[in-house]
């Protein structure tokens, strides 16, 4: 368990140089993906701000 979480931190830290870079960009993907979610569902209009943020993979 303590390896594997390790591995994950290492993994972040080679991808996105810090741990914090690559939580605010995960953060941003993940608010981009409710908001793809919430447009599908039709509980919110498109302003296709979180469908572009979803193409550049942020």
């Amino acid at each position: 368990s303590d390896r594997l979480l390790l591995n994950f931190r290492e993994w972040l830290e080679s991808r996105f140089d810090s741990l914090e870079a690559a939580w605010q960009i995960l953060d941003e993907a993940g608010r981009a993906m409710r908001h793809d979610m919430l447009v599908l569902k039709g509980t919110t209009k498109d302003t296709t701000k979180g469908t572009e943020a979803a193409k550049e993979g942020r």
